[in-house]
């Protein structure tokens, strides 16, 4: 109930902002899995199995990798102005244009309501994604336990003495009537 609430609910309000923020490649990714998601049911015992949940990897795994890729770029730039290689007024407007398109942006010099808007929606959409990721796991985990409690109990039910020593005795005179030519 709750992981379907935050999968139909809270997944696509974050994708959407993800897209309003900024208008980038990485937010058209994130407008296409949000484009998707009506389309995908969560039914069955275990959604995570389907292809919602193959979405969901997807949307952890996209968002995880833009952020790396922000951190990367961020770290690139200051490591070239710091070190000397690049200017700071350098002008590279062919490679700005076509990152900003990417969307890697520099944050040297910015407000922090850019940062913000340039980094927080990769973060939130993939804590949600890991969140309802979490949520569709737990159920499983637990039907997985009792199941194997189930077969515990039939598997005491089974091992009792007196079957296990009959259970060999019987499985030894078969073999020994194999061994013989003779039917058991």
């Amino acid at each position: 109930m709750v992981s379907g609430l935050v999968y139909r609910l809270l997944l696509p309000i974050c994708l959407t902002a993800a897209c309003v923020l900024r208008y980038n490649c990485f937010s058209l990714v994130y407008l296409v899995v949000l484009l998707l998601l009506p389309l995908l049911p969560e039914s069955g015992p275990v959604p995570k199995e389907g292809h919602a949940g193959r979405v969901v990897k997807a949307v952890c795994g996209l968002s995880l990798l833009f952020v790396c890729m922000q951190i990367c770029f961020q770290v690139t730039l200051s490591t070239l102005l710091t070190s000397g290689h690049l200017q700071p007024g350098y002008n590279c407007s062919s490679w700005e244009r076509s990152l900003r398109q990417l969307g890697l942006e520099s944050v040297s010099g910015s407000d922090p309501g850019s940062v913000l808007r340039i980094f927080f929606p990769d973060v939130v959409v993939s804590l949600v994604g890991l969140t309802v990721w979490i949520l569709w796991s737990r159920p499983h985990r637990q039907t997985c336990l009792q199941g194997a409690g189930r077969g515990e109990e039939r598997s005491e039910e089974v091992l009792l003495p007196e079957d296990g020593v009959m259970e060999e005795e019987e499985a030894g005179e078969e073999v020994r009537a194999q061994e013989d030519g003779q039917p058991y």
